[in-house]
């Protein structure tokens, strides 16, 4: 006798018609990839917030913590996906 394994399914939650017909195993999956792509959005939102400040701030700030004007340049021309 050999047992045929075969995906557990779980009830989805309300509203959540894409997740409805993974299998368990699949939905861990694919919420992972949402997880980490919400992750990667929000450090280049992150990024792109700290670059605005820091091109914000005025000589006497950046003097004020040890940097210049041209000393920032390479930084805050940075597109937001670059680390």
């Amino acid at each position: 006798m050999t047992a045929q394994l075969s995906p557990c399914t779980e009830p989805a939650p309300a509203g959540s018609l894409l997740t409805a017909r993974l299998p368990r195993f699949g939905r861990l999956a694919f919420d992972g990839a949402v997880v980490g792509l919400l992750d990667l959005l929000l450090l280049w939102q992150e990024r792109a917030a700290q670059r605005h400040h820091l091109a914000s701030l005025d000589d006497y700030r950046l003097h004020d913590v040890g940097l210049s004007r041209s000393d920032i340049q390479s930084e805050i021309r940075k597109p937001f996906w670059r680390g």
